[in-house]
């Protein structure tokens, strides 16, 4: 996904397919901002616009090749607000867009919170994953995203979080995919290609003989079975202050068996 910024409200002036607006329930977002909407008012009153936790509204206005599409996402009351209720909210209306075949999208930042912008581009940037790898037709998904009214630091903050997403919606494609695809050798691919792009990162696999001799029975017991050789990656990144203590994150990137769950019986598998 390509994610941009722009410090200026004229969202307008984007080349894209939709629009977005958070709004809230108690206080108007257009105020005072001319060129957003001809007569917010009037869409609030019509019931176009809503600021209801988590209603959202789709419409379009203009003529022609003017028709311009709008999604409004509600926030609720403002003075209730977190930054859960913004993420879920943006999660919804990414949904929406994409129902609706949207590619490119355009979004108005109304947080100064820097809590809340990153709510909002985690819960955009999350939302836009969907697993297609073996989809023989591929959905349209939506590829890029504008943000305005959004300043320096804060536009920082969103392309950061994008990366972020982004390297999670990758474990979320591996975490997907059948096992006869992730292997062990394609896990241990993935880890020395990101190695490859990260600085400060090393990545060490050991076979399945030296799992045998690290005395991970229970690892090589089960891995023996398997068609395709056991393998433990270990990624260190040294980016932390010299002498601090390192933080340790355990993944099972198990993919073969957890458990042979296929020779229990099926009605009492915990043997009870």
């Amino acid at each position: 996904m390509k994610v941009a910024v722009d410090k200026s409200a004229g969202i307008f002036s984007a080349d894209c397919e939709c629009f977005v607006f958070f709004v809230y329930e108690d206080e108007n977002i257009f105020a005072g901002k001319k060129g957003l909407f001809l007569k917010p008012a009037e869409l609030f009153k019509a019931g176009k616009i809503s600021g209801e936790y988590k209603k959202n509204r789709s419409f379009t206005f203009g003529s022609g090749k003017k028709n311009i599409r709008v999604i409004t996402a509600g926030l609720g009351r403002k003075k209730e607000l977190d930054a859960e209720k913004i993420r879920q909210a943006a999660g919804i209306l990414v949904k929406e867009a994409r129902a609706a075949g949207v590619e490119k999208t355009a979004v108005f930042n109304i947080f100064a919170d820097e809590k809340y912008v990153e709510a909002m581009a985690d819960g955009m940037f999350l939302a836009s994953y969907e697993y297609g790898m073996f989809h023989t037709t591929k959905k349209k998904t939506i590829s890029n995203i504008v943000f305005f009214n959004v300043d320096a630091a804060r536009g920082r903050l969103l392309k950061e979080r994008a990366v972020i997403c982004a390297n999670v919606n990758r474990a979320r494609d591996l975490q997907n995919m059948p096992a006869n695809t992730a292997t062990p050798s394609y896990i241990e691919k993935e880890a020395k290609g990101a190695a490859s792009r990260i600085k400060k990162l090393a990545v060490k696999a050991f076979g399945l003989e030296d799992i045998k001799k690290m005395k991970m029975g229970a690892f090589y017991a089960v891995a023996r079975g398997a068609k395709e050789p056991a393998k433990l990656v270990v990624m260190n990144y040294k980016g932390g202050a010299a002498g601090k203590k390192p933080l340790v994150f355990i993944g099972k990137g198990i993919t073969f068996d957890t458990g042979g769950i296929s020779l229990k019986p099926q009605s009492t598998p915990v043997g009870g």
